[in-house]
């Protein structure tokens, strides 16, 4: 640490570089957590004189580091890193061009990717407010150079100044982004021609609106914690133009669905029908509303066309049994009534089931099976072998623990990773007979493997909608307890089960 206050500035940068190697070894970073505070006022002073990536790239590595430590400092060191990108745009504007507006442009990726990491700490989110009103000023920046890295990066900051605030306490220029998220996406819905509107989000629309849309994914990620973290405030508020909000929100998914381009193909419109279960699944305290805007009948209606999907057939069946599985919560008699005359539908519920391949789509179908074991009394025809979906069931409890695991342990996965032959005809992907004959973890846990490595590309479209900040009634329900409340309603109904 002497090193990094030598007098000499290039002594400090290769003690800065230095420190971030050394961080990798647990052993230093216990040694360094005593001084964290002087060594951020150490690095922060650096980055002002030079801000060169890979120094820039160490800030991020030192918050990554000592999430719990930096909690007091942080509204400090936001505005720290706000600034530094503001010196990074403003120098590379006044390059002639060449390595040295490249670099910048790096450093500003390598900035946004610190400000992340910041967000991520453990921090009082009275301070949010706050620490929103400093990341805004990098919206102008970002969203007139239509980067498509750069303007990314303030979607997942915005989005993490949301899953930090308080539920139904979210502050009034987050909803005016929220607005913003809408008409980027609803782009048939026409801008206010007021000269100021009273949104100035609005002014980042008036040029090439249409480029927000490719931001789809990411934009979907935004609403879906506004969903969850001001479902009241979403069923009462307006635009200046009078747009209920849930209008907005329904009209954005609408759209989106509807969107096609070469790099979004159909993987938009598959997130698109997993949100609208998501919300009819969070309003189903709210009938009236449910009935009203046909949340229910819409997203049922979106589930029963994945199944004619046969390009990414795996994928499509776990979102279809994810959706089956919130819809079944939220209403049950009218979700098994729309599919009861579909085959023999719990039996096919149950082999797709087997098959689905992230943690998020296996609770939400488990979820739903098991209120399938709640309701057997009224549906006993429609489940003519109740012990297999039992075993089922059980095994169940076992095996989305081991898959949650592993998806934590994979949460840096990079879709850039993989080659594309990854991608196979699922020959070897074992059957819902041979799953049924499971009797140890290990083969739960090959089967799981054998799944994760044969659909890797559409793993990986499910692992993105699940992403790691993101909050939903979903995360609180334990499987467990559910089980438990579920089969002893079971044993006083039929005795010995």
């Amino acid at each position: 640490t002497r090193r990094l206050e030598d007098s000499d500035m290039p002594v400090r940068s290769f003690a800065a570089l230095a420190l971030d190697k050394l961080l990798s070894k647990p052993e230093v970073v216990e040694i360094i957590r005593p001084h964290i505070k002087s060594v951020l006022v150490i690095f922060v002073k650096l980055l002002n004189e030079c801000d060169h990536e890979r120094l820039v790239n160490s800030l991020t590595g030192l918050f990554e580091s000592y999430k719990k430590e930096i909690g007091p400092y942080v509204l400090d060191l936001v505005v720290s890193v706000k600034n530094l990108i503001l010196k990074i745009y403003d120098k590379s504007n006044n390059e002639n061009g060449g390595t040295d507006i490249e670099e910048g442009e790096f450093s500003i990726l390598s900035a946004y990717t610190a400000l992340k990491e910041l967000l991520k700490a453990d921090f009082d989110t009275s301070l949010v407010p706050q620490i929103f009103t400093e990341i805004e000023q990098l919206f102008s920046k970002a969203f007139d150079d239509q980067d498509l890295e750069v303007v990314e990066e303030i979607l997942d900051l915005v989005n993490l100044c949301l899953y930090r605030s308080s539920k139904e306490n979210i502050m009034p220029q987050l909803w005016h982004f929220y607005e913003f998220l809408c008409y980027s996406a609803a782009i048939s819905i026409p801008l206010p021609q007021a000269e100021h509107p009273a949104n100035n989000y609005f002014t980042y629309l008036a040029i090439n609106r249409e480029n927000f849309r490719e931001f789809g994914t990411a934009i979907l990620r935004c609403l879906r914690n506004f969903i969850y973290k001001g479902k009241s405030q979403l069923l009462v508020l307006k635009d200046e133009q009078g747009h209920a909000y849930l209008d907005l929100l329904l009209k954005s998914l609408e759209e989106c669905k509807e969107y096609t381009s070469d790099i979004l193909e159909d993987s938009l419109k598959m997130e698109v029908s997993m949100v609208e279960a998501v919300l009819a699944f969070e309003m189903k305290d709210y009938p009236d509303v449910i009935k009203a805007r046909n949340l229910l009948t819409n997203c049922l209606q979106s589930t029963a066309s994945l199944s004619g999907n046969t390009e990414y057939t795996h994928l499509s069946n776990s979102i279809a049994v994810h959706n089956i599985g919130l819809l079944s919560i939220t209403d049950f008699k009218e979700t098994i009534s729309s599919f009861a005359g579909v085959g023999n539908f719990i039996a096919e519920w149950i082999q797709k089931h087997l098959l689905t391949l992230t943690y998020r789509t296996r609770k939400a179908s488990t979820l739903g099976l098991l209120n399938v074991v709640r309701h057997y009394k009224e549906i006993q025809p429609l489940v003519p072998d109740l012990e297999t979906l039992l075993v089922v069931l059980m095994k169940e409890l076992v095996v989305l623990e081991l898959q949650r695991s592993r998806e934590e342990e994979n949460m840096d996965f990079d879709i850039d990773d993989l080659d594309d032959d990854d991608d196979d005809d699922g020959e070897n992907t074992p059957t819902p007979t041979s799953v049924m004959k499971e009797t140890t973890l290990e083969n739960i846990e090959d089967r799981l493997a054998a799944l994760d490595n044969d659909f890797m590309m559409e793993t990986e479209t499910l692992l993105n909608f699940d992403w790691e900040y993101i909050q939903e009634t979903l995360h609180s329900v334990s499987e467990t307890e559910v089980a438990k409340e579920v089969f002893t309603g079971l044993e006083q109904q039929y005795p010995g089960t």
